[in-house]
């Protein structure tokens, strides 16, 4: 990336035209149809869908040779959903009755490194948007397809015995960083398992660095196992010696204690359990690299016991306490990062007990409705009865509550009700916890009202079908930020007359968004008229980029959520000197204020110029901007200070006003 900062140092912007020409957002927003989500669509093909693609896929090395039988995906532009179509024995493709819009291409096959049409960085998004016009048949598309590089080895337990069934992980890191991608890029890592012979094999690996990992096949704490003493074995010696059935014998003694639990934690290769001092293995074209042997170590398990408790002192039953890693590292399992790293359900008296628990730092956490009274038992009923205990080890899958509730508002009605909570940070060493408890108490209330500023669309008169979520301000891109996110998300709905009430928050540092029928969460996507999230104000600060600091016995009461049609827009063209577009420089556009550099920030963008040299970055905030260009984005520093401080050496700023539309067309010189 520091070498990118030098080729943007010699890349200068001219601007072309001074003054931009400001476009009506009336015009604009006429000019796109709306059409109602029951309507029927025929089936007939549009008029204008008069335009295709057609290329070919070949393989990237010295052959070049056609790669027949590789699946081509087409996407964005006016497709609702994604085409797909399979490469002829001459590596050709053809797409056919497309409407006039930007289309990405890319191409797949096992073994094969997913390729993006223009993408800088193999088996990794984005690539450059096809420009077609209508009528228009663009034929010369070329996908130079690679043969993915390969990590095997064989995994090990302490004994030397290979161990079957093992997860292997290899994680794509940042290049000269101990970070790996963000999590959308992290979707595609490869994991396997482990055969009969503890041996694995991970294929199709794009080049880069990847820091390999691997733990026991049902995940931590499947396979503990409790070392037998020498005492033990005295002790059991010493019963077998008994005489027989029947004659008159001195009792044995007790039982003696029994040795240390274990389990085998995670290993990262060569041999640590600290992510962070992995080896990373360096993978390039096509390459395989074999003997990354990675040997599972055991460690000492521990059981934690506790009881959970309601605000006035109460056990709770039936809710689920989860333990989870006090800080999710970068590596840590997606999976077993949202679901929790154990938990258990509370029995009839509040008890939970969670097993085979590795060394760590971990949380307690636990959300619940507030209790409801007890109602009458039914005629002929008999006793209560108790409920059995329920545990669950630490590699089991019971359910982050938190996690669940999130999943469970994207439903109607659901995610409702979790207004309790509570927290404990635990430190495991090896030895049992017990009498632990965990205390709920009520969660922070968020209110307000949303209002809409409707210029050309009918303003909604009915918002109880929004839905307000109040998440935790990101500090950063990679899985671990995004899923602490989402873990700890809360979530409200919106009366008719657009008050809302978010219960059950818990202090920390957070930002508003609303999910709403009609409302663009992505107003860049095509067929986007409609209303956008203009701003969520408290006290004068935006809450929709800026964090909102919500303390204990900190209600906020005074939220204004605001919509708006007025949907701002950039766009231009971005040429060379000889007038010729450009397609293969980002375009950055990002705010002047450097407070509003936060990952998941509106103000901060970037576009991809299509084949045409043409972009467009739409949903900014009304405000003063920086735009640049840069020889390529990683998603992964687009936030950072450092690296949009260099931008801003180049850049030109750009104000923008309430749902203005600005056409801003730039040039590439090299100095």
């Amino acid at each position: 990336m520091r070498a990118m900062a030098a080729s943007i140092a010699a890349c200068a912007l001219a601007l072309i035209s001074a003054s931009a020409r400001e476009m009506g957002a009336r015009e604009a927003t006429q000019s796109a149809p709306q059409r109602d989500a029951r309507t029927t669509v025929a089936t007939t093909p549009s008029p204008t869908a008069t335009g295709s693609i057609a290329g070919t896929v070949l393989v990237d090395d010295e052959s070049s040779r056609p790669l027949r039988r590789a699946t081509v995906t087409l996407s964005a532009g006016q497709l609702e959903l994604p085409r797909s179509t399979v490469t002829d024995d001459a590596g050709r493709f053809l797409f056919t009755a497309l409407e006039p819009g930007n289309y990405t291409v890319s191409a797949q096959r096992a073994a094969y490194v997913t390729t993006y049409f223009g993408g800088k960085r193999p088996g990794r998004p984005p690539g450059t948007p096809i420009a077609v016009q209508q009528g228009q048949r663009v034929s010369d598309i070329t996908i130079r397809i690679m043969r993915g590089g390969v990590i095997t080895g064989t995994i090990r337990q302490t004994n030397a015995s290979p161990l079957s069934g093992a997860r292997v992980t290899a994680t794509p890191m940042q290049s000269g960083t101990a970070r790996p991608q963000p999590l959308l890029e992290l979707m595609g890592l490869q994991t396997t398992m482990a055969d009969d012979r503890g041996m694995y094999r991970i294929f199709g690996l794009p080049p880069g660095e990847y820091a390999v990992s691997a733990q026991s096949a049902l995940g931590l704490g499947a396979s503990e196992a409790r070392r037998i003493t020498p005492e033990e074995v005295r002790w059991a010696e010493q019963s077998t010696s008994q005489p027989g059935a029947g004659l008159s014998v001195a009792p044995l003694t007790p039982a003696p204690a029994g040795g240390p639990r274990t389990a085998y934690a995670p290993i990262y290769y060569p041999a640590t359990a600290d992510p962070k001092a992995a080896s990373l293995v360096t993978i390039s074209h096509g390459e395989e690299r074999a003997g990354i042997d990675v040997t599972l170590l055991p460690v000492p398990t521990a059981t934690i016991t506790g009881q959970l408790l309601d605000p006035d002192g109460r056990p709770m039953p039936n809710v689920t306490v989860t333990l989870q890693q006090a800080q999710v590292n970068d590596f840590t399992d997606i999976v077993t990062s949202v679901l929790g790293r154990g938990g258990a359900r509370t029995t009839a008296d509040g008890r939970f007990t969670i097993t085979s628990v590795v060394p760590g730092q971990y949380t307690l956490r636990a959300r619940a409705a507030p209790p409801k009274p007890p109602a009458a038992p039914p005629p002929g009923a008999g006793g209560a009865g108790g409920l059995g205990a329920v545990s669950v080890g630490a590699g089991g899958m019971a359910p982050n509550a938190e996690a669940m509730a999130m999943m469970a508002s994207m439903l109607p009605g659901g995610g409702a009700g979790l207004t309790l909570w509570a927290a404990e940070d635990v430190s495991v060493n090896g030895q049992d916890l017990q009498g632990i408890t965990l205390r709920l108490q009520p969660g922070m209330t968020v209110s307000g009202k949303m209002q809409v500023q409707a210029a050309t669309l009918t303003p909604p008169t009915d918002f109880s079908r929004a839905r307000i979520t109040i998440a935790s301000a990101t500090t950063g891109t990679s899985p671990g930020d995004v899923i602490a996110a989402m873990t700890s998300a809360s979530f409200g709905t919106v009366n008719a007359d657009g008050t809302f009430k978010v219960e059950g928050v818990v202090p920390g540092s957070y930002r508003a968004s609303v999910l709403m029928p009609g409302v663009l969460l992505m107003p860049g996507l095509p067929g986007g008229t409609g209303f956008v999230l203009k701003s969520a104000m408290v006290n004068g600060r935006d809450v929709a980029d800026l964090p909102l600091e919500i303390k204990p016995n900190g209600p906020v009461s005074d939220m204004v959520i605001t919509l708006t049609d007025r949907i701002t827009e950039i766009s231009g063209r971005l040429i060379d000197g000889l007038d010729r577009p450009v397609s293969s420089f980002p375009i950055v556009v990002f705010s002047t204020s450097p407070e509003y550099w936060l990952p998941g920030a509106r103000r901060v963008q970037q576009a991809r110029p299509a084949s045409d040299g043409r972009y467009r970055v739409t949903g900014l905030p009304p405000g003063e901007y920086y735009i640049s260009a840069a020889t390529d984005v990683d998603e992964a520093e687009l936030y950072e200070s450092s690296f949009l401080n260099l931008l801003v050496t180049g850049a030109f700023k750009i104000t923008l006003g309430d749902g203005e539309k600005k056409v801003q067309d730039l040039r590439l010189s090299v100095r």
